[in-house]
């Protein structure tokens, strides 16, 4: 049989509800929180910081194009990333979109132009678990990465008034659940293209 709702059961059913509620922003924020540490790491270009956050087993892909190419595109362990611009060789990153060049740079000039080649961490727009970014590439991340991951994109629509918008760029963070917490597994690098 139900009891009346007294005043003192419904405070009590109240405060239940309300950390609850708290419980569940509190969780949400820290999750959004950890992994928008990302883009401020890369605005510092902090990879010691960074590779904190990348999966320790998977690493962390780096995408030229919205088109993730799981064979040639670089993936790094958080120990090869902490050395990051410590590093002067060549690498393989990808393929040039148009010509299908290999793009072979060293990492700090693969990160000017195909990582932080704006300021991210101030972009226009922040998208979470969509992107905004829209052009002739296909976006495959899904079929790369799978369901279970959560991402982060980074968008600015334009910069010069003359392109019309064919100028926006995008920086996309993929994420992925191991032991509990969120893990960066992918950064991609996202414009119009020919």
């Amino acid at each position: 049989m139900l009891q009346p709702l007294t005043t003192k059961r419904l405070f009590i059913v109240l405060v239940v509800l309300l950390l609850a509620g708290f419980s569940y922003f509190f969780i949400l924020h820290k999750n959004t929180h950890d992994k928008n540490q990302a883009v401020f790491y890369l605005s510092q270009k902090n990879m010691g910081a960074l590779s904190v956050l990348i999966h320790p087993v998977k690493g962390v892909r780096f995408s030229p194009y919205v088109y993730v190419e799981t064979e040639t595109d670089r993936v790094l362990t958080p120990h090869q990333l902490k050395d990051f611009f410590k590093e002067s060789a060549q690498y393989v990153w990808g393929r040039y979109d148009g010509s299908g060049e290999p793009i072979k740079l060293p990492n700090q000039e693969y990160f000017e132009h195909f990582v932080y080649d704006h300021d991210y961490l101030h972009a226009e727009k922040i998208s979470y678990n969509e992107t905004k970014g829209k052009g002739n590439t296909i976006n495959n991340i899904q079929e790369v990465y799978g369901k279970d991951i959560s991402f982060i994109e980074y968008y600015f629509s334009g910069f010069e008034a003359q392109f019309e918008g064919l100028d926006w760029a995008a920086l996309i963070l993929i994420f992925e659940k191991h032991q509990g917490k969120d893990y960066l597994i992918g950064i991609i690098h996202n414009n119009w293209t020919i």
